[in-house]
């Protein structure tokens, strides 16, 4: 599988509570916002801070796992002016009192009804909308980054009938 025609949704705003699979599959499609003309975007998802336990007792250093950091998901984007996605991702940066829920769907949905792509919903923060006019030859493009805030859910594409 590519990446090629991976989409990036906008959801609703997050109430507090993490979703789970099945609360986010029954989100309605109204409920979402695709992002249009993505260029461009970065790999997301938990790490964990490294714990180190140095002790003169032991002649090998003991590693732990510490908190973990869901990461911060960065889009690059044509912009384009009036299109519903990109200005639900514009109200979701200029929105300082809520973070939003993103859906993120791979290019790998099967045939029939009621199937679904592979699929990862998270809570983020939208942190910016910097705007680069700087290519002569190029399209303006805008970037955001989502800043995760709860652990990324993943759902597994899901056969139709």
């Amino acid at each position: 599988m590519t990446g090629f025609k991976t989409a990036v949704y906008v959801g609703p705003v997050y109430e507090g509570v993490p979703l789970s699979l099945e609360a986010y599959d029954a989100l309605e499609d109204e409920d979402w916002v695709k992002v249009e003309g993505l260029t461009a975007m970065s790999a997301f998802g938990e790490s964990y801070q490294e714990v180190r336990a140095p002790t003169y007792d032991d002649d090998v250093e003991q590693v732990g796992k510490g908190t973990a950091n869901a990461g911060t998901l960065n889009l690059t984007y044509n912009l384009l002016p009036g299109r519903p996605g990109q200005a639900a991702l514009a109200a979701a940066v200029a929105d300082t009192q809520n973070r939003y829920h993103f859906k993120v769907e791979f290019p790998d949905k099967p045939p029939g009804e009621g199937s679904k792509p592979t699929r990862r919903y998270f809570a983020a923060a939208a942190l910016g909308a910097p705007e680069d006019p700087s290519q002569i030859n190029g399209a303006i493009t805008g970037q955001t980054a989502l800043a995760l805030t709860t652990k990324v859910v993943k759902g597994a594409k899901l056969a139709g009938s």
